[in-house]
């Protein structure tokens, strides 16, 4: 139910509309349709991102379809709870601050090298910018896509991540 008052609004004032949308066995039923697929889930931090791709995962695995379900949530203990489940469900993680740290060293030895000392020292305040753990952890998901990819018979039709994001 979404209700339309504002914070200055008192509750009885509050007016309740229903919201026309699927149930989650009705949308994994259509995500489950094609056999393959990605499944991303994104938004603020709290909102239920690792529940929900937990229980997308989970589901699919229970109809026989192979899933790997990953997450950069540094809360998510999705590992601990989930491998070893379900035969065809594989869980990982993945480390932001590792990916990050993974993503600078690369481009200062490669885009890096040849600098000089001046050039490197802008290189690496740019990578100490928030947007370079968002293009790491990027990275990190594109591996595990392209690796499923590659091995797609036995480990992952379906990639399901739940994404960390800073607010």
């Amino acid at each position: 139910m979404l209700t339309t008052a504002t914070p200055s609004t008192a509750h009885s004032d509050a007016i309740t509309v229903p919201i026309q949308a699927p149930s989650l066995p009705t949308l994994i039923d259509a995500i489950a349709e094609d056999g393959r697929g990605l499944v991303m889930l994104m938004g603020k931090g709290g909102v239920g991102k690792t529940t929900l791709a937990a229980a997308v995962a989970v589901n699919l695995a229970q109809r026989g379809l192979p899933v790997h379900l990953t997450t950069s949530d540094p809360a998510a203990h999705l590992s601990e709870t989930l491998s070893g489940a379900l035969d065809n469900l594989t869980v990982s993680r993945i480390d932001p601050h590792a990916e990050t740290e993974r993503y600078r060293q690369h481009v200062l030895e490669t885009k890096g090298a040849n600098l000089d000392a001046q050039g490197r020292a802008l290189l690496e305040e740019d990578l100490r910018s928030p947007c370079t753990e968002e293009i790491a952890v990027f990275q990190a998901f594109s591996r595990i896509m392209g690796d499923q990819q590659q091995h797609r018979c036995h480990d992952g039709a379906f990639i399901v991540i739940a994404s960390a994001c800073r607010q």
